[in-house]
């Protein structure tokens, strides 16, 4: 009964000091820090990425400034030391890392979140973290070989394999991996730009497209109504969505516009060249020259 007492008794008059704390790229932040041997939990109000010193207001914590280097140093020297390999930035504090050194395990070996990185940081070359509640960036590693690293680099980037094992390989992977999606994301980026293009030439609007082989089907969406038309990639006309009797190849997606809305207003989806008052080469051509007159 007196040792809960005297629990009680310290609980109530712990007053948390202020405190350094690194936070990560989060939208909700809770930091644990230990005082005079009490445990201390708040939540960070407007948490931001860094290193920040803390003022306790009861629940909640409120970053009073940025901490000083040595305040940083100080930290990450009570935490335990790993190596690992950078992979690419998933923002502007944090990237995706895999460990220098093959664990027993295979959760050893995953991929985690770096935070708070500082400086410049190269993909595959070997770094110093910290181990704690998160892994925390620390400082570049200058006692391991990095050749091997930097030649895997420059390979990876010339499209080139480099024989390696380990979590360098499975590094080299997931870099490999994030270059290829980058440019599919790049071609797709094109190809939405180009669509949204030819449908604003006639005032449409895209809605959504997909693509399988060299058909891209393509919704959009003119003077209130929407449509889904089908297109190869240079634009040639496949299928309308309504019949053309035959002339599709006439028509490419800017055109389309046009020709749909005049479906509408004679409250038919069989239309043939002679039911459209619209000649692709005599007005789609011309106004498009006009445009670029002086």
């Amino acid at each position: 009964m007196d040792r809960r007492l005297d629990l009680l008794n310290l609980l109530s008059k712990f007053r948390p000091q202020p405190f350094v704390a690194p936070i990560p790229s989060a939208e909700k932040v809770f930091v644990y820090t230990m005082q005079d041997g009490m445990p201390y939990r708040a939540e960070v109000v407007s948490p931001k990425a860094g290193w920040w010193k803390l003022t306790p207001k009861g629940s909640r914590a409120e970053i009073s400034g940025p901490a000083e280097e040595w305040e940083r140093l100080e930290y990450l020297s009570n935490l335990h030391k790993v190596r690992v390999i950078p992979t690419f930035q998933l923002d502007d504090t944090t990237w995706l890392v895999v460990p220098h050194a093959t664990g027993p395990g295979v959760h050893q070996n995953e991929p985690k979140q770096m935070h708070l990185v500082v400086g410049t940081v190269t993909p595959l070359q070997v770094i110093i973290a910290r181990s704690g509640t998160v892994l925390l960036y620390d400082e570049p590693d200058d006692r391991v070989d990095q050749a091997i690293h930097r030649r895997a680099l420059k390979l990876l980037q010339e499209g080139k394999a480099l024989a390696v094992g380990g979590n360098l390989y499975r590094a080299i992977s997931i870099v490999r991996e994030r270059l290829q999606q980058t440019v599919v994301k790049t071609e797709q980026e094109t190809t939405e730009q180009q669509l949204r293009r030819s449908l604003s030439f006639s005032g449409a609007n895209l809605l959504g497209w997909d693509q399988s082989g060299t058909a891209i089907t393509v919704k959009w969406e003119y003077q209130g109504h929407s449509y889904r038309s089908t297109i190869r990639r240079n634009n040639e006309l496949v299928s309308a969505g309504i019949c053309l009797a035959g002339t599709e190849g006439r028509y490419d997606l800017s055109a389309l516009p046009i020709v749909m809305a005049e479906a509408v207003r004679q409250n038919r989806y069989d239309l043939n060249r002679a039911s459209v008052d619209f000649d692709p080469e005599r007005d789609y051509v011309r106004d498009y020259d006009d445009d670029y007159d002086d």
